[in-house]
């Protein structure tokens, strides 16, 4: 066991003052107390430092997000720009082939509707083609009463007529046309002639007498469709209508013809294989394909 050691105190200093010891440990303590005091405020100001400079890169940083937000959106705002140029392309593109759809379209319309006209003009003319073609059928069974009726408002016209022109016929200059007893007759309404009751019968009229009961007839119902077409024919062709009549008989049915069509308003061509004074050839050239030219001669006969 060690001997106990022996706690010696320290001599004073030589010179040594107590109150002078004292006085300097209470200044190394203030000394102490002020570094002290002096590290805490340099420990905030370094806090406060640290803290500042936080913040100033706080907004560095916080410009740098944005400013990568804003190349992103432009990215986006070029993108979308880029899209809307080609939309507004295709947009033009689309109203184009819109305009001329449409176009079309009108087109297809007015074509349907005009075929929608000339399919309702056919069907009610094949309506009225078959309308007629049953009343034919049924007029050559039992003579339908129908067509029956038609074709007496027609005959009834057309006999009211013939009495007025048959007298301008037999009021002939030269008294070279039969008087019109004779030559009196009606039409019925299957379309015979029914002479009246003091005229000559068909059969005993000379061929002249026939030519103009014929041509009564005829002029008759030429006035008769002037007067129920929806255009009025100005002319007329009489194939050898005057053939059977003389010199003298020709040159009256001539002039009195001309008079008559000059008074009604008209025009008359009279065909025949005679010659005529005063009239115009017809030359006949069969061609060598099979088919036939008439040519009408410039020149006029001379009368």
């Amino acid at each position: 066991m060690d001997p106990p050691k022996i706690r010696r105190e320290r001599p004073p200093p030589p010179f040594y003052d107590q109150h002078l010891h004292e006085y300097i440990n209470k200044k190394v303590e203030a000394v102490d107390g002020a570094i002290s005091t002096h590290q805490r405020h340099l420990q905030q100001i370094l806090s406060r430092s640290t803290v500042m400079n936080q913040e100033l890169r706080s907004p560095y940083s916080r410009r740098q997000e944005l400013d990568q937000k804003m190349s992103t959106i432009e990215r986006r705002i070029s993108s979308s720009s880029g899209q809307l140029q080609l939309i507004a392309s295709q947009k033009i593109g689309h109203l184009g082939k819109i305009a001329a759809f449409s176009a079309r379209d009108a087109q297809l319309r007015k074509q349907l509707t005009a075929s929608n006209t000339l399919l309702e003009q056919k069907e009610h003319r094949l309506g009225i083609a078959t309308f007629w073609k049953a009343q034919l059928l049924d007029t050559e069974r039992s003579k339908g009463d129908f067509l029956t009726h038609c074709r007496s408002g027609y005959v009834s016209y057309i006999n009211a007529l013939l009495p007025p022109i048959l007298s301008r016929l037999c009021l002939d200059s030269e008294q070279l046309l039969s008087t019109q007893q004779l030559l009196e007759f009606q039409l019925t309404a299957d379309f015979r002639l029914l002479p009246s009751s003091d005229a000559l019968s068909l059969a005993r009229r000379s061929r002249g007498q026939l030519t103009r009961t014929y041509l009564t007839l005829f002029l008759a119902m030429f006035v008769t469709a002037r007067s129920r077409m929806p255009f009025r024919p100005n002319f007329m062709f009489m194939d050898e209508i005057i053939d059977a009549l003389d010199e003298a008989g020709m040159d009256g049915l001539r002039s009195w013809l001309a008079e008559y069509l000059r008074q009604e308003g008209g025009r008359a061509f009279l065909l025949t294989h005679r010659e005529v004074p005063g009239g115009r050839s017809i030359e006949v050239i069969k061609e060598a394909g099979g088919g036939t030219v008439y040519r009408l001669s410039e020149q006029r006969g001379q009368p």
